[in-house]
């Protein structure tokens, strides 16, 4: 079962159809009725011509598979209206080649002919008519029947008896098929006729002729699963144009030359105001899309054979102009293309009004973080101030220290607030930037005192960034105190990078180490207790090591969307 078009496009096909050819129903789709029939077939514009006057017709034609194989079939085609008014056409396709081998054997022996007769799918019967005291059609014999019509039926041993008594209460239950029959015993005419046979529960095609007088021939064939294909095909069908119709996106065919829309579901005529007549006419095509556009789009169809996701303007019968993304599917050979249309407008002004949303979010927390970074460094201002009117120097280098971590905190937030990125700073510069500021503050002799740092480039988050910056002030600025003594020369290694998944901070100095007898980790030291407190906030794990001068060595992973509360 093939469903064309009158041009010969194929539509659908059933898998006895992919069977036969070779193709799958994809593949057939695409080559359409020229790629699997000979056209040089002297049959075929006969045929083709019957159809178109009467509507139906059936012959014999050559047929191609997809391995290049000629084959003859039997084509019985029928011409249809569907509910758009559309014309198309149903064709069933039968494989006669073994059919024709017998058939050409026949003419060679009669054993042969007697043979094929017995074998061939169709029933066959030959039976002579009875009539009653008035001469009209009543029963009829079967003088002779062939194999087939016993498996199509069901029925054996019915040679010699009369119908009436093969099926009881055929004439109740089938009063037309008498009413043929004595019709074409009266008449001699010859009829063809499909009809559904109730005692067998199933369809026959029927041709009755007479041969001679008062005997009659009838040949006929199990139908059912051709009428169930077609019930099929046309459910199919019928489900098919309700999804084409009811899609929630627009879908349509356009010719190639001029393009003008030829089909299209109802979506299309709902995203733009105008009537489906409307648009099916040319003069309405330039008024729902932009030519310009369209001449840019036809281009690069003809190009690349297909368009995913372009954007489109699409203007509506009220003046509105709408943003659509279109996907296209040429079909070069066939002169159309295929394309669907989705009204993205919505989405376009939602996704306009987020991006303006986090724009004005950006510049909020930008502010955040620069007034925030102002709060600091006021407050560092005013530890200074304050420090200058204390005469004890360790009250001096408290507020001193005060003030650092201040500053340390503003740091972070002014790198924030100059990067891209809101809530990531490059901690590898923020180290180097810390450092040098320290080095200012507490190197007495910067000639004899040096600062390296090696530093990747870490990104690291607010999170983890502000409580690491404070253990980065805590560990240099002590080591800047003390450990160099006056005139001590030294040297402060500072290093940031990854390993094995992991971030490692190290600051080592060579000056003169930590006592002997300190536990860092128990001790009054403010700096100290800060810096073990901060390393247990950011799950690191922190290791002193005292030989050759001081080594702090803190390894961490990074702590994301992960609210903390600074004790310091």
């Amino acid at each position: 079962m093939i469903l064309t078009t009158p041009d010969g496009f194929i539509l659908a096909a059933n898998p006895k159809a992919e069977n036969i050819f070779g193709y799958s129903e994809e593949e057939l789709r695409e080559i359409g009725v020229s790629g699997i029939i000979d056209t040089k077939d002297t049959k075929l514009s006969v045929f083709l011509e019957e159809r178109r006057l009467k509507g139906n017709a059936s012959t014999e034609l050559t047929f191609l598979r997809k391995n290049g194989e000629k084959f003859l079939g039997l084509v019985s085609s029928h011409n249809f209206i569907d509910e758009n008014g559309n014309e198309k056409n149903t064709n069933v396709i039968r494989d006669l080649n073994e059919l024709k081998k017998l058939k050409l054997a026949l003419n060679e022996s009669e054993d042969h002919k007697q043979n094929l007769f017995e074998n061939m799918r169709e029933g066959y019967a030959y039976c002579k008519m009875l009539f009653d005291e008035n001469d009209n059609p009543d029963d009829w014999i079967y003088l002779q029947v062939n194999k087939a019509f016993g498996r199509l039926t069901g029925l054996k041993n019915i040679t010699g008896k009369r119908v009436t008594e093969a099926i009881p209460g055929i004439k109740e239950l089938e009063p037309e098929l008498f009413e043929i029959y004595g019709r074409v015993s009266l008449t001699g005419k010859p009829e063809k006729f499909e009809f559904y046979f109730k005692p067998l529960k199933m369809w026959l095609n029927v041709s009755v002729y007479m041969p001679e007088k008062e005997h009659f021939v009838a040949v006929f064939d199990n139908i059912t699963e051709r009428i169930k294909a077609n019930e099929e095909l046309k459910n199919s069908q019928d489900k098919y144009h309700n999804l084409f119709d009811n899609a929630q996106i627009g879908i349509f065919r356009a010719t190639i030359k001029e393009p003008i829309i030829v089909e299209m579901n109802k979506k299309i005529p709902e995203m733009s105001g105008y009537s489906k007549e409307e648009l099916l006419s040319s003069d309405h095509n330039d008024k729902f899309v932009n030519p310009e556009e369209i001449h840019e789009i036809m281009a690069e169809i003809m190009s690349k054979g297909f368009i995913n996701d372009r954007e489109m303007s699409i203007f509506t019968k009220s003046g509105e102009v709408r943003v659509a993304l279109v996907s296209l599917k040429l079909y070069p050979d066939e002169g159309y293309f295929e394309g669907t249309v989705r009204d993205i407008t919505d989405r376009k002004q939602l996704e306009e009004q987020l991006k303006k949303s986090l724009q004005e979010k950006d510049m909020i927390i930008k502010e955040t973080h620069h007034r925030v970074k102002n709060n600091l460094m006021i407050i560092s201002s005013l530890l200074n101030l304050q420090s200058r009117h204390i005469k004890d120097k360790e009250t001096v280098d408290i507020f001193m220290e005060s003030q650092n971590r201040a500053r340390s905190m503003a740091l972070i937030h002014e790198k924030l607030y100059q990067s891209s990125d809101l809530k990531r700073i490059d901690f590898g510069e923020y180290i180097e930037s810390l450092s040098k500021e320290l080095f200012h503050t507490y190197a007495a002799n910067p000639s004899i005192i040096k600062i390296k740092s090696n530093v990747e480039p870490i990104s690291l988050d607010i999170n983890t960034a502000i409580p690491l910056g404070l253990i980065v002030n805590e560990i240099v600025t002590n080591s800047l105190k003390h450990a160099f003594p006056e005139g001590q020369e030294g040297e402060i290694n500072i290093d940031f990078h990854t390993k094995n998944n992991y971030y490692e901070f190290t600051v080592k100095d060579n000056g003169i180490g930590f006592p002997a007898d300190l536990d860092f980790q128990n001790t009054n030291s403010l700096g100290l207790q800060m810096i073990t407190s901060l390393t247990d906030q950011i799950d690191g794990k922190i290791e002193l090591n005292k030989g050759h001068g001081t080594e702090f060595k803190i390894t961490f992973k990074e702590i994301k969307y992960k609210e903390r509360i600074y004790e310091t």
